[in-house]
């Protein structure tokens, strides 16, 4: 025979499996999420990097140009559009400095 302590026991039951249903789920829950932070937080760190090789890459480069655009100076002292060059070349240089210098600190106040 059903009595109201059987119907009351039921539902305490009931309500202690729902609470600790919901206790172990968030656990794991609160596992996935701390995992999926610390990949957000390599997958960054990665993003990061890769985007300083890239920026060392493009200054190297206008370093190289540079370097190429002086030596045909020396050979033609009185070019001016190889001295217009130097001068946007270097104006490139300086200004992937900054963006480098940027990535590797947002803080800094000419990044803002």
């Amino acid at each position: 025979m059903i009595t109201k302590d059987t119907i009351i026991g039921g539902s305490v039951a009931t309500f202690a499996t729902l609470i600790m249903g919901t206790w172990a789920a968030s656990g794991t829950v609160q596992g996935y999420i701390s995992q999926i932070a610390a990949n957000t937080l390599s997958i960054s760190a990665i993003v990061t990097s890769l985007e300083l090789s890239r920026i060392d890459r493009q200054i190297e480069g206008f370093r190289k140009e540079l370097r190429d655009l002086k030596r045909q100076l020396r050979e033609d002292p009185g070019n001016g559009l190889l001295q217009d060059q130097i001068l946007e070349v270097e104006d490139s240089i300086t200004a992937s400095l900054l963006v480098r210098s940027c990535i590797e600190d947002p803080q800094k106040e000419v990044c803002k």
